[in-house]
């Protein structure tokens, strides 16, 4: 069709269908402008002094902003632009795109599109986005993360420029975190992890992340351990979690939006219980050529079935070997002074307990305790 605007110009009619796999197709119409071959002008003209310009207008949230529905924390989602043509030129059409696959749509299903402005300066009207827009099946078609909005103009000399602004969608909570893993540090810490959870096409913002210890009475009892970093785990995917020596401990997790008020409804539970490393502690006595060590291992905090207690004993720390099997949690052993040893407790114990169903019936646990030794370097504690 020959523009009226412009003999030269012609208006090419497309029609673009976006087929997306589980989702119904969607079909859009729109005009662009060709030259006339006859001109010899194949293309529009472009160049700084002539180029139409676009930008968001003041009504548009910054850059970054967390919106969802049709509002963010600062009121409506207002999204505007002002585009001006160069001068002998007239703005012709201004388009408002979410990742350059949808025109954006407000509440009441119109388009963020404005054709045949012929304009040398244009503002858009007050237009308030909806980011649940749905195509003509009903499908929402807005998915949560950071979407890119652009702002596009096309001037009658067929030349067009765009702006864009990046906003974090977030309309849904994200799924649970499906894995995790436990590493016992030191009796005292914990390192916890699990797999990145995506929160429409972006990773979670942060975790949240509850523990509980088992306590040694009867019945069966798990109380609050407090939280892992604080309240919540900020962008990443593994905390450093406080512990009390042989305690027996489990936890739970939800990934979050940027919006607490999208609490999800469930928690994820760590498969099974987990028990922290016991502490131990020596002490020193020497008798003519003689030294006696004495060690002392910390015992569970939590009720369980069986217990042994293995000690290890080596000349370095890192070449420990298996010295005997003791009666209880404290052992002795005497050697000559001038030999240096360091020591190890290993014990095998059965924890009982389910949280109530929540947790596996337990199986024995064998889990190793701090080293202790004569040597002063962090952190063996030094008993002579």
């Amino acid at each position: 069709m020959t523009s009226q605007d412009d003999p030269n110009l012609k208006r090419l009619r497309l029609q673009v269908t976006v087929t997306r796999g589980g989702a119904n197709p969607i079909s859009y119409t729109t005009e662009v402008l060709i030259r006339d071959r006859d001109t010899f002008l194949t293309q529009a003209v472009s160049s700084p002094q002539t180029d139409p310009t676009i930008a968001f207008t003041n009504t548009t949230p910054p850059e970054g902003t967390v919106v969802w529905g049709s509002q963010y924390a600062g009121g409506a989602l207002t999204i505007g632009a002002k585009a001006e043509a160069g001068e002998g030129r007239a703005v012709s059409s201004v388009v408002l795109w979410c990742d350059d696959q949808f025109v954006l749509k407000d509440t009441m299903g119109n388009l963020g599109s404005w054709a045949n402005i012929d304009q040398q300066s244009f503002t858009t009207p007050s237009f308030v986005w909806n980011t649940r827009q749905t195509d003509e099946y009903g499908n929402t078609v807005i998915v949560d993360g950071y979407r890119t909005i652009s702002a596009y103009v096309l001037d009658s000399g067929g030349v067009s420029k765009y702006t864009v602004r990046h906003f974090l969608v977030d309309n849904v909570a994200p799924p649970l975190p499906t894995t995790s893993t436990v590493e016992p540090l030191t009796a005292t810490e914990t390192r916890i992890s699990w797999g990145e959870v995506m929160d429409g096409t972006t990773p979670a913002d942060h975790y949240r992340v509850e523990g509980y210890v088992q306590s040694q009475s009867l019945p069966e009892t798990w109380t609050p351990a407090g939280y892992v970093g604080g309240t919540y785990i900020y962008k990443g995917t593994s905390g450093l979690f406080a512990t009390q020596p042989f305690s027996r401990y489990y936890m739970r997790m939800q990934a979050h939006s940027p919006r607490d008020e999208l609490d999800p409804v469930d928690w994820y539970y760590h498969p099974v219980a987990w028990v922290s490393r016991p502490a131990l502690s020596g002490t020193s006595t020497t008798s003519g050529s003689n030294r006696t060590v004495t060690l002392t291992c910390s015992t569970p905090q939590f009720p369980y079935s069986s217990i042994t207690y293995k000690v290890y004993r080596g000349t370095s720390p890192t070449a420990l070997a298996f010295l005997a099997t003791a009666a209880s949690n404290t052992y002795s052993n005497t050697f000559k002074k001038t030999t240096d040893y360091y020591y190890q407790f290993e014990v095998t114990v059965t924890p009982t307990g389910t949280a109530g169903g929540r947790l596996p019936a337990p199986t024995p646990v064998t889990i190793r305790s701090n080293i202790v030794g004569p040597s002063g370097t962090s952190p063996l504690p030094v008993i002579w």
